[in-house]
C-alpha cells in the first residue's frame, strides 16, 4: 500500500523514517534492518502523548478518516525535525486517505461490473464518490495462464499510479480488471495499456498473460457490458488466435456468432462446408501459414516476407491445402470457408476438452 509513498519520501528525507500500524507492524522503513526502531514499538503503541520523542526518534500519530491508526517516525538527524515531522505526517495522512478512497471506489466499481448493485444504490455511490457518468470508458480483463501467489493488483497499481481516474480491480489470483477512461481513440489507448500490463506482469512474475479488451461504453452502468465483452474476448480469442495475447471484442467478428451456437449446430454446419477428415490432416505448420496469409490480406509476397519464407515455399503450402481440402485460399470465397471451418473446428475441440 505505502510503497509509492516510500519512494517519494526517500527522495526528500535525508535520514531514517517509517510508518507503523496499530498492531505494531512496520509498513515501510528507509532502514530495512529496523534495528533501532523495533525496541521502541511497544512504547509507541502504549503512549498517549504525541508527538512522542525518544533519544533518537520523534513520532507522530496519524488517524485518517477510517478507524485505522498509523504512526510516523523520523530520526532526529534532520534540522527542525519537529516541523519536518509535521509536514511528513500530513503527506502520509493524505496518501493513506487517498488510498482508502480509491479502494472504496474500486470496490464500488467491482460491484458494478459484476452486477451486484441496484441502479438506485449505484447512483447514490456515484454521487458520493463524485464519479462522472458522462465519460467514455473501456474495461480490460487481464488473465494469467498460471496461478500465482503474488498480488498482481499491487504490481499494476504501481504501474498506473498516475492514472487517477483508472482503476485496477483484483477478482482473484488469476484475473484482474483494469477500468480506464478513454477518448475517441479508446481502443488504441487500450491496446497500448494492454501491452504495458503484459510486459509488467511477465517481467515481474515470469508467467504468461492474455488481455481481453471490451466494448467502449459511455456510462458507468454499462461497465458490466464492457467487462462481459472483455471476458468473452479472452475466451474466444484464446481459441481462435493462439499466437496472440491481446484480444479485442470488436475484432472477434464471426467468433462471437460461433460461440453462441449449440455443438450440434456447429457439427452440422462444419460437415456442410468441408470434409472434416481431410481438413484434420493438415499439420500445424500449414495451419499457421494460412493464418498468417489471412492476416496479410491474402498477399503472398507480404506473407512470405513476414514469415521469412521463399515465395515458392508459401505457394507450395497453399497448393497443399487446395489438394487436401479442395479450397484455394487465394480466392476470397474459399478463404472465408477455410477460416470459418477452422474456427468452428477449434471451438468444437474446446467444447470437447471442457466436457
Amino acid at each position: 500500500m505505502l510503497t509509492p509513498l516510500k519512494k517519494q519520501l526517500s527522495k526528500i528525507v535525508p535520514c531514517n523514517f517509517g510508518v507503523i500500524d496499530q498492531k505494531g507492524n512496520i509498513l515501510i522503513s528507509s532502514d530495512e534492518k529496523n534495528e533501532n526502531i523495533l525496541p521502541l514499538v511497544d512504547d509507541i503503541l502504549s503512549s498517549s502523548i504525541f508527538p512522542m520523542e525518544t533519544s533518537s526518534y520523534v513520532i507522530s500519530k496519524i488517524k485518517p478518516y477510517r478507524t485505522n491508526i498509523f504512526y510516523f517516525y523520523l530520526e532526529k538527524k534532520v534540522k527542525d525535525f519537529s516541523l519536518v515531522l509535521k509536514l511528513l505526517s500530513v503527506m502520509t495522512e493524505n496518501f493513506i486517505k487517498s488510498y482508502y478512497d480509491r479502494y472504496d471506489r474500486a470496490h464500488f466499481l467491482r460491484s458494478v461490473i459484476q452486477r451486484e448493485i441496484t441502479d438506485v444504490n449505484m447512483r447514490k455511490k456515484m454521487s458520493s464518490y463524485k464519479i462522472n457518468d458522462d465519460q467514455q470508458r473501456i474495461v480490460l480483463k487481464i488473465k494469467t495462464i498460471e496461478k500465482t501467489n503474488h498480488s498482481m493488483e499491487t504490481i499494476l497499481t504501481n504501474l498506473f499510479i498516475d492514472h487517477k481516474n483508472n482503476y485496477i480491480i483484483e477478482l482473484d489470483n488469476c484475473d484482474i480488471v483494469y477500468i480506464m477512461e478513454a477518448d475517441e481513440d479508446a481502443e488504441e489507448m487500450a491496446i497500448l495499456a494492454a501491452n504495458d500490463l503484459i510486459a509488467t506482469i511477465e517481467q515481474e512474475l515470469l508467467i504468461p498473460v492474455v488481455v481481453g479488451i471490451g466494448k467502449i461504453v459511455t456510462d458507468v452502468g454499462s461497465l458490466a457490458d464492457s467487462y462481459e465483452s472483455a471476458n468473452l474476448a479472452c475466451e474466444i480469442g484464446g481459441i481462435f488466435e493462439l499466437e496472440k495475447n491481446i484480444f479485442t471484442y470488436s475484432k472477434l467478428g464471426i467468433g462471437v456468432f460461433i460461440s453462441k451456437l449449440q455443438k450440434e449446430e456447429l457439427a452440422q454446419y462444419l460437415n456442410m462446408i468441408i470434409d472434416v477428415k481431410l481438413f484434420s490432416k493438415l499439420d500445424e505448420e500449414i495451419i499457421r501459414t494460412i493464418q498468417k496469409f489471412f492476416e496479410n490480406n491474402l498477399n503472398i509476397s507480404e506473407t512470405a516476407r513476414k514469415m521469412y519464407l521463399h515465395r515458392n515455399t508459401l505457394v507450395y503450402r497453399i497448393d497443399k491445402v487446395l489438394k487436401q481440402t479442395g479450397l484455394d485460399v487465394r480466392n476470397f470465397d474459399d478463404a472465408l470457408l477455410f477460416k470459418t471451418a477452422y474456427m468452428v473446428k477449434s471451438y468444437m475441440e474446446k467444447l470437447n476438452d471442457n466436457i
